[in-house]
């Protein structure tokens, strides 16, 4: 559960209107036609203030009414994305796109490199080879560019959905720590850092405590499994 970030901005237009009732008569600068504008310009000066005031008093009012509401909730700040990073369950999934990626880049490579000999072939034998070879090594070489061309797009969506799927799993494990951290300390309600808080006291940081219980809970994984039956 996050809390919103703040209530929308709102927006307010003042648009004056043309001989409005009310406008002040008096001394004043007017112009060829007699229209008094600078009485008229003080009117609509002070129709602003009167809505600046309006809007402050209005937002002070929103600000205790959240203070009232937030009185006597146990609130918590926590940082996901330290937890992805440092947890042994984050490494592992980090380890693992790594070695993807590098059998990915060398495939590609290979295929680049191919792509650079038929280009300097091409360039050295352009002048002696016939109208016929010429045309059938740029064919070679377009294909082998577009082979590249594929390979790299369809890498790219592999390595993205690989991304997906190892992060959705170490959220689950952090989600369900979270859960027993909340009910330990019977928490209302949980903040991302990353959601916009801008201050919050340290005691409030449940970051590590959540960090500790993933990664006990990846050591203690393969135990469970080894000492299956052993009732």
């Amino acid at each position: 559960m996050v809390l919103p970030h703040g209530a929308a901005p709102v927006r307010v237009g003042l648009e004056p209107q043309a001989g409005a009732r009310g406008s002040e008569e008096g001394d004043g600068v007017h112009d060829r036609d007699g229209v008094l504008i600078e009485s008229r310009t003080r009117k609509r000066s002070g129709t602003m203030r009167k809505t600046g005031i309006i809007l402050v008093a209005a937002a002070i009012a929103a600000v205790f009414a959240g203070t009232s509401l937030a009185e006597g909730l146990r609130v918590a700040v926590i940082d996901v994305n330290k937890i992805l990073n440092d947890s042994e369950a984050g490494r592992a999934a980090k380890k693992k796109m790594e070695a993807r990626y590098e059998v990915l880049k060398k495939t590609i490579d290979a295929k680049q490199e191919e792509a650079r000999k038929i280009k300097e072939e091409i360039d050295k034998q352009k002048v002696m080879l016939g109208k016929a070879k010429l045309k059938a090594k740029e064919d070679a070489l377009q294909a082998k560019v577009n082979e590249l061309r594929q390979l790299t797009q369809e890498g790219e969506r592999e390595m993205q959905t690989r991304q997906g799927e190892l992060t959705r799993e170490v959220l689950k494990s952090v989600e369900a720590k979270v859960d027993v951290v909340v009910k330990a300390d019977k928490l209302d309600l949980v903040l991302e850092k990353s959601a916009g808080v801008v201050h919050y006291d340290a005691s409030m940081d449940i970051t590590q405590r959540v960090l500790n219980l993933v990664d006990a809970d990846g050591k203690a994984a393969p135990e469970k499994k080894g000492g299956g039956g052993g009732k």
